[in-house]
């Protein structure tokens, strides 16, 4: 029998612990600690909310091909709208409208160049007039066969190579299937099952699957659970799906596809997964609805858009079955030394830094941290906090803060004594931080008192004012992210606690999606992609992630608390020591960690 090397050209790693890297998926190693056979694997997908579209609607036709990140809808109902809407990975922005409003039509194709296959308008059941869009405006092109409706969904492939399968078919030939050629539309071989309305067809036009719908015996429509799968040439039936449902979307490909949503006849969440013989439930939309549409080239990424929930809804959702990554957790680390609140952190989990706080009077002190025990080294030249912190273990910064009175101050760790270097242009204090390093940063907002709008960035050598941020507020903990892109998030603008969340593109701030609880001095780390942001006033072990456009509550810390310093500098691996919380000027330690999701194999 053939070896691992010799099937794959290389040996099996021995390594004494698991590769920590998305790069490991698929990839064979023995972990000569546990004396086990490891890989990496994907973990279960989710659904996260994206932009609402602009015209809220149901049964429209969609660029099924379309990646997630580029989608394309068109036409639906309330009404028969004529309405064209295109996705860009963060908004939806209408463009040109279809020559004839409808609903239940097809689609296919990608955001710039689609298919818009019949529908209803009117009350003029079963049309046959078919749409192509070039990206800027739609045209009428060859009409299909047979008129159909019922069948927003029912269809899939290219502007050059499309498949439109069942539907409610003029003349009651609801198993009938067509296939575009780019010129011309010809009937091919029919649908094994009676005929399939409100299904939903993913593929190509050549290895197609054909899933769920209602599918009428001589009675009543009934939902179906009935999947079958198109070779080019003719139709077989395949696994059932869970949930016999119509109304939902899907996409993907004869080996790995994914449904998700529909009527069951009540509204549902449902997702199922197709992996080439059957099919697995994994995670529920946010939202049941049916009737919807959605792009996605993949199993991998999709977008669930609109439908009824019983009302017409203008909800997107995203999802993603890319992550290796498992989902966070909060475990116990070394206590401090000194018990403390307000002081300033830097670093990486297994090498960070906290300096200054307060316990009542201010502090100098410095601590560094190895994963798993704190050591006392250098002091600050001048003790104080509530300062702006980013760096390294070796090369940290700290700038402003009070003790009172309020401080310019800005003072630079070589990894053993710090040094006061170039004073910030506004001393100020409770304000956010931002940066990659000792040598680039922002300070953000804050009170000098009275809170201040003010933004200044370090270029290794000089402090620069930069535009300000749109809220004025104390925001201390509240940043992450880099000099050309960053995030701040809560604080108090003077009212109260906020949850007001604002970013930054290098020139200007904008304010995006807020927090999902108001809250002041909390901890963050991160990037503007993805970040983390974690307890906060009062006392909360609240956590929420950031994927770029909102925020999900994600595991709490263990123990409440505000004030704390934090560590960084991702969203996958974060330490939180100190802070107020059920006692003041607390000494424990929680280490945040989003670890590579590694299996044993057993065969």
């Amino acid at each position: 029998m053939a070896d691992y090397k010799t099937i794959h050209g290389k040996n099996i790693q021995s390594l004494a612990s698991d590769l920590d890297s998305s790069e490991g998926e698929g990839q064979i190693w023995f972990n000569s600690t546990s004396n086990d056979y490891k890989t990496i694997v994907k973990v279960a997908g989710v659904w996260s909310t994206s932009h609402a579209i602009n015209t809220a609607r149901s049964d429209f036709g969609s660029a099924t091909a379309s990646p997630a990140s580029t989608g394309l809808i068109f036409g639906g109902h309330p009404g028969y709208t004529d309405v064209t809407e295109s996705y860009n990975g963060s908004t939806w922005t209408e463009v040109g409208d279809l020559n004839q409003g409808r609903k239940q039509g097809g689609g296919a194709g990608i955001s710039t160049a689609a298919l818009c296959i019949t529908g209803q308008w009117s009350g003029n059941d079963e049309q046959d007039i078919v749409e192509e869009w070039n990206g800027t405006s739609w045209t009428e092109i060859a009409d299909l066969n047979t008129g159909a409706s019922a069948g927003s969904n029912n269809s899939t492939g290219t502007v050059t190579a499309a498949l439109y399968a069942g539907g409610s078919r003029d003349g009651n030939d609801d198993d009938q299937v067509e296939q575009w050629n780019g010129t011309a539309w010809t009937e091919v071989g029919d649908l094994v099952g009676v005929g399939g309305l409100y299904a939903t067809c993913f593929g190509t036009s050549t290895a197609a699957m054909f899933v769920g719908g209602e599918r009428p015996p001589l009675g009543p429509p009934s939902k179906s659970p009935d999947a079958e799968e198109w070779d080019g040439s003719s139709w077989t039936e395949v696994g059932n799906i869970n949930d016999a449902r119509d109304g939902m979307g899907g996409t993907g490909t004869v080996d790995a596809g994914i449904v998700w949503a529909g009527v069951s006849p009540a509204l549902v969440a449902t997702t199922e997964l197709w992996d080439g013989s059957a099919w697995t439930e994994v995670g529920d939309l946010g939202t049941a609805r049916g009737y919807l549409g959605g792009n996605g080239a993949s199993s991998s990424s999709a977008l669930a858009v609109g439908g009824i929930t019983p009302s017409a809804s203008a909800l997107t959702e995203e999802w993603d079955f890319t992550s290796t990554v498992n989902a966070g957790a909060w475990a116990s680390g070394g206590d401090l030394n000194q018990g403390r609140a307000q002081a300033g952190g830097a670093g990486t989990p297994t090498a960070g830094l906290i300096a200054g706080g307060t316990n009542g009077p201010n502090f100098a002190l410095t601590e560094t941290y190895d994963g798993s025990s704190w050591t006392e080294v250098g002091d600050l030249n001048q003790s104080r906090r509530a300062m702006g912190d980013v760096g390294s273990q070796t090369a940290a910064l700290v700038f402003g803060g009070k003790s009172p009175p309020s401080y310019d101050l800005c003072e630079e760790y070589n990894g053993s004594s710090w040094t006061e270097i170039a004073d910030l242009n506004v001393a100020k204090f409770d304000a956010a931080s931002a940066g990659a390093s000792s040598t680039s940063a922002l300070y953000i907002s804050g009170s000098n008192p009275p809170y201040t709008t003010s933004n200044e960035e370090w270029n290794g050598t000089a402090w620069s004012e930069e535009a300000d941020v749109n809220t004025a507020r104390s925001v201390h903990g509240g940043g992450f992210g880099t000099v050309t892109a960053a995030i701040i998030a809560a604080g108090e603008p003077g009212a109260g606690a906020a949850a007001i969340v604002e970013s930054w593109n290098g020139t200007a701030w904008t304010e995006i999606a807020n927090l999902g609880r108001s809250t002041v001095e909390p901890e963050s780390t991160g990037t503007q992609g993805e970040g983390v942001i974690m307890g906060g006033s009062p006392n909360s072990g609240n956590t929420e992630e950031f994927d770029g456009i909102g925020w999900t509550e994600v595991a709490d810390m263990s123990t409440g608390r505000s004030g704390m310093a934090g560590i960084g500098p991702t969203h996958a691996g974060a330490v939180v020591a100190g802070g107020n919380g059920p006692s003041n000027y607390m000494v424990t330690t929680e280490e945040w960690a989003k670890p590579q999701n590694v299996e044993v194999i057993t065969d």
